[in-house]
């Protein structure tokens, strides 16, 4: 595994090797266990046991949202209605559960899942063979700080390692959840941005051509408007279009119109009566990719079993060699996670109840804080085409 040496550093910190060793580090223990003492090479120490009661709950909130798709509201909606409260004895949020939803503790240590974990950068402390699918997983360095300041820490920097408790859940509904997690997950924005979600959408219903965005200044600040490209470069023998559109009332008018639309009783009867065709062209370039990082790790593994073997010359050149291959593993597993994205926000295939479903609640939760790309992919989704006439009238064609 990529930076053994940091990783060992770091778990001779007591914290993290109690972690390593599979014992429980204190603080609160999660849903569905219990905290017992054992002896351990001669001294008390405190590891993790399954609670029959608790771990019925854990289980019922991964049924429900993998195998009956309620969302993560209606699963604490759910809960709070039957009176069940957390191990705090308050209500249950939808962050509450996203968190144990996301928790590896519950997953076997299996391939499977050593593979995700790999695949998304984090560290791993265990050896790829030790992943037997006995036990569980912690996740350690998740967040930096204390109180208020405190801040999450890049995957790349998160320590996963094997737990001396049992699993309470299947690899397969685990990994099925993180699946659906990540694909209802909202970037948080990123920063400003000169371009608008509405790029592509926006074209001139006189001449066919699109609008385009253009830009002035004035007293220091930055306006956009849209405009007819066909007026713009062919001139009025193609457009009679002459008309502006200020950018951001357009945007303020179509996301006022889009909120409405996907929470209306008539979009949802429809979209519940919709099907799901896959796309395997994406599916097929996805595990192309995966391939290809399973062969970096092998080349990475390589190299860091010839470091130490040689001289210190050799050993630099081999570390500059596994930086190099870290670099390239990074941008493959960026372009996975657009095509993950991709696969489930195709405008080529039919969207069903699940799929509106889980890109509207992330449209009336979430929007305002995505960023640009984000929202223009979830703005696509819904929105085939905006046209606007030589007035500035405007109509939306629609993808359902």
């Amino acid at each position: 595994q990529l930076e053994r040496e940091t990783i060992t550093q770091r778990i001779t910190d007591n914290y993290f090797y109690r972690a390593k060793q599979g014992l429980f580090t204190g603080g609160n223990y999660p849903l569905g266990y219990k905290s017992i003492k054992v002896d351990k090479n001669g001294k008390k120490a405190s590891i993790l046991d399954i609670d029959k009661k608790t771990s019925e709950i854990v289980k019922s909130m991964f049924n429900m949202y993998v195998n009956e798709n309620l969302s993560i509201n209606k699963i604490a909606l759910d809960l709070n209605n039957k009176k069940i409260l957390t191990q705090k004895n308050s209500t249950w949020t939808s962050n509450k559960i996203r968190r144990i939803l996301k928790n590896p503790c519950y997953a076997p240590n299996d391939m499977e899942v050593y593979e995700y974990f790999s695949r998304k950068g984090y560290m791993i402390a265990n050896h790829p063979e030790e992943f037997d699918g006995k036990y569980g997983l912690g996740l350690f360095g998740k967040e930096k700080g204390r109180n208020d300041k405190r801040k999450q820490v890049p995957i790349h920097e998160q320590i996963l390692v094997i737990g001396e408790y049992l699993p309470i859940v299947s690899t397969e509904i685990w990994l099925n959840a993180q699946y659906k997690l990540s694909r209802n997950t909202i970037p948080a924005r990123s920063g400003t941005s000169k371009t608008t979600w509405l790029s592509g959408l926006v074209s001139c219903s006189e001449c066919g051509y699109c609008m385009n965005l253009k830009l002035t200044y004035k007293s220091g600040k930055t306006y956009s408007y849209f405009h007819c490209r066909g007026r713009s470069s062919r001139g009025s023998s193609i457009c009679n279009h002459i008309e502006f559109y200020q950018c951001e009332k357009l945007e303020s008018n179509i996301k006022n119109l889009l909120f409405k639309k996907i929470n209306s009783k008539e979009f949802i009867d429809k979209t519940s009566k919709l099907k799901v065709e896959e796309n395997t062209e994406l599916s097929i370039k996805k595990n192309t990719l995966l391939s290809q990082v399973y062969s970096v790790d092998s080349d990475i593994k390589n190299l860091i079993d010839n470091l130490k073997k040689g001289n210190s010359v050799i050993d630099k050149y081999l570390t500059e060699q596994i930086t190099e291959l870290d670099i390239k593993k990074s941008e493959i597993l960026k372009e996975i996670n657009i095509l993950e994205l991709e696969l489930y926000n195709q405008n080529s295939k039919i969207l069903n109840a699940e799929y509106i479903n889980s890109i509207a609640e992330n449209i009336n939760n979430n929007f305002d804080n995505a960023d640009i790309e984000t929202k223009h992919i979830l703005a696509s989704a819904f929105i085939k085409a905006i046209k606007i006439d030589s007035f500035n009238n405007f109509i939306i064609e629609w993808n359902v």
